[in-house]
């Protein structure tokens, strides 16, 4: 009986241990946004977000990106499965391991949350997708799709 619940026991650890995602972290903007100047055009993109794998969320994400500041909001109506460690990212798929993703920060699994930060060109240019994801597992806990 100990070989099998020291053999659970190591699986667990491992799994703990698993190595998350390589994307940067965001530089969040603490306080209002600094004014983006004059004919500054704002974009505002809109997902339904869904579970993925065995995990469930639901919800809407709005990204809206004027100049290089972007908010990220997760509506009231927002759900997700409760993981050990919740991070959301957007990116240019709905996987961070690949393509360009930034780590926006921790979120909670319900209510509305609103993220500020700084948006690099180059994550700005190809950001389709939010992604929950579970980083002590590295494991996919829903997305949205920006249209």
């Amino acid at each position: 009986m100990k070989p099998l619940l020291l053999t659970v026991v190591v699986a667990i650890a491992a799994g703990c241990g698993a190595t998350p995602p390589t994307a940067p972290n965001a530089e969040p903007i603490v306080g209002p946004p600094a004014s983006p100047g004059p004919g500054a055009a704002s974009t505002t993109t809109r997902g339904a977000l869904m579970g993925a794998g065995r995990y469930s969320a639901r919800g809407t994400a709005t990204l809206t990106r004027t100049g290089s500041t972007a908010v990220l909001e997760l509506g009231a109506d927002f759900q997700a499965s409760s993981v050990p460690d919740p991070v959301i990212y957007v990116g240019s798929t709905a996987d961070p391991n690949s393509g360009t993703a930034l780590r926006i920060g921790r979120f909670q699994s319900s209510g509305s949350q609103r993220f500020t930060f700084s948006l690099p060109p180059a994550v700005a240019a190809g950001t389709r997708y939010v992604m929950l994801w579970c980083d002590a597992f590295n494991a996919p806990v829903g997305f949205a799709l920006l249209n």
